[in-house]
C-alpha cells in the first residue's frame, strides 16, 4: 500500500513539473514575440537616420480662392519610415521658408508617429501658399535650416526626396528651367545663349511678375551679362518700384541657359 502511496505520489509530482515547465515556455515565447521600437524625434536623429525617413511633396492650385491677382496653391506631404525606430513630429513646425521675411507655417498641430515601414499623408500641409513662394531657390524644412527637407522648386516633380539638405543631392535643384520657350528654342538651348528681352519675358511668365510691372536689365559697359559669385555669367532683372527710378522691388539672376534664381548675380 506504501509503495502505491509513492508511486502516486512520484507520478503527480511529475506532472506538476512538467505542467509548470511548459507554462515557463509559453511565458518566454510570448515575452520574445513582443517586440518594441525605440522611438525619436526627428530633429534628434544624425544624419544616416534621417536618410532613412523620406518625405515627397506636392503642389496643388486652390481655385476655390480668388486667384485674379495671384493663383495660390495648398501642398501636401507623404512621409515614409524606412528606418527601425517610431520617428515623432510636431505637425506644427514645418515650414516652407522664403526668405527671412517670408515664411509659411503647416496648417497642422499636434504629434505625429510614424512606426518602421510605415507610411503616412498629411493633406493640406500648407494652405493658401502664394505662386511666387513656389518658384525660386526656396525650401521646406522641419523646425529649422538643419533640417531641410526639399527645395520648393522640385515640389512638382515625382522624385521622392530623403531628409537631407536639397543642395547636396542636386546641385541644380533651385534652378528654374525655363519652360515656357518653343520646341525649335528647346532644341537649340545648348548652341545659343537667350537675350536681354528674353530673360525678361522668362521672368514675367515663371515668376508670377505683373504682365503691366516696369521692369528691365541692368546694364554695363560691356554688354548687359554680368559675373556671379558663381562665376556664371547672367542677366540682372529688376522689376523697379516705379516707371522713373531704377529702384529695386525685386532682383532676379537669369542664366543665358534660361535658368533663373532670386536675387542679384552678386547673390548667386
Amino acid at each position: 500500500m506504501k509503495k502505491l502511496i509513492l508511486i502516486l505520489l512520484s507520478v503527480s509530482l511529475l506532472f506538476i513539473t512538467v505542467g509548470c515547465a511548459n507554462n515557463n515556455t509559453n511565458q518566454s515565447k510570448q515575452g520574445n514575440n513582443t517586440t518594441s521600437h525605440e522611438s525619436a524625434y526627428y530633429e534628434d536623429l544624425n544624419k544616416s537616420d534621417k536618410k532613412q525617413i523620406l518625405f515627397k511633396f506636392k503642389e496643388y492650385q486652390d481655385e476655390t480662392k480668388d486667384n485674379i491677382a495671384d493663383p495660390v496653391f495648398i501642398v501636401s506631404t507623404k512621409i515614409t519610415n524606412k528606418s527601425n525606430k517610431t520617428i515623432i513630429f510636431d505637425q506644427s513646425k514645418f515650414i516652407i521658408y522664403v526668405t527671412s521675411q517670408m515664411k509659411i507655417t503647416s496648417n497642422k498641430s499636434g504629434t505625429l508617429k510614424i512606426k518602421p515601414n510605415e507610411t503616412k499623408t498629411i493633406n493640406q500641409m500648407f494652405v493658401d501658399v502664394p505662386e511666387q513662394s513656389l518658384v525660386g531657390d526656396g525650401y521646406i524644412m522641419y523646425l529649422n535650416s538643419t533640417n531641410k527637407l526639399d527645395n520648393v522648386s522640385s515640389l512638382k516633380a515625382p522624385a521622392i526626396h530623403g531628409g537631407e539638405n536639397p543642395s547636396e543631392t542636386t546641385s541644380d535643384n533651385s534652378e528654374n528651367t525655363n519652360q515656357n520657350v518653343s520646341s525649335t528654342d528647346n532644341a537649340q538651348s545648348s548652341s545659343r545663349q537667350i537675350t536681354s528681352d528674353e530673360a525678361v519675358n522668362i521672368i514675367k511668365s515663371q515668376a508670377g511678375i505683373s504682365s503691366d510691372a516696369h521692369m528691365g536689365v541692368m546694364s554695363y559697359p560691356d554688354g548687359n551679362l554680368t559675373d556671379t559669385a558663381s562665376g556664371r555669367q547672367a542677366y540682372w532683372v529688376r522689376v523697379k518700384a516705379n516707371d522713373d527710378m531704377w529702384g529695386a522691388k525685386s532682383d532676379f539672376t537669369v542664366y543665358t541657359d534660361g535658368t533663373w534664381k532670386n536675387g542679384q548675380p552678386a547673390e548667386n
